[in-house]
């Protein structure tokens, strides 16, 4: 897949320096930017806000690394799930289809004052090998 226009013209999309040195220095696994993204909210409610649906499109970067799912949309942090915490047994991951990454989550598990159902979709090319470290982790946890 192509990078998105933004990305191209602006380098939105990109992950901070700062940012890129402490993924390197955690162990990066793969590393995506420039990438079409799609965040969706269902019956989703926090203090000052209510969405019952609502679908935002960004271009971003998402990255995986021995610690930690990190998914960046345009020059922000919008989902940072450390690999250790138990809350991640509750975070859903899947390909719907070879070029698309689906991360679904309830977003009471990350942020007590909230409630509801965050979808984020990652169009690359990369979804599968980002689905994959997602469930090696998972295999990973499992031995005793």
């Amino acid at each position: 897949m192509s990078k998105t226009f933004f990305y191209r013209l602006f380098r939105m999309g990109r992950l901070p320096r700062q940012e890129r040195e402490r993924l390197a220095a955690e162990g990066l696994e793969c590393l995506v930017e420039g990438i079409p993204i799609t965040i969706a909210w269902r019956r989703f409610r926090q203090v000052g806000h209510r969405i019952h649906a609502h679908q935002q499109n960004a271009t971003g970067a998402v990255a995986i690394t021995r610690e930690r799912l990190l998914v960046y949309a345009f020059s922000k942090r919008v989902l940072d799930i450390h690999l250790s915490d138990p809350t991640t047994d509750r975070v859903t991951i899947g390909c719907p289809n070879p070029d698309t990454l689906s991360i679904r989550l309830e977003a009471g598990d990350f942020n007590p004052d909230a409630r509801g159902q965050i979808t984020y979709w990652l169009m690359t090319a990369e979804a599968a090998t980002l689905a994959n470290l997602w469930r090696r982790r998972e295999k990973a946890d499992a031995r005793p």
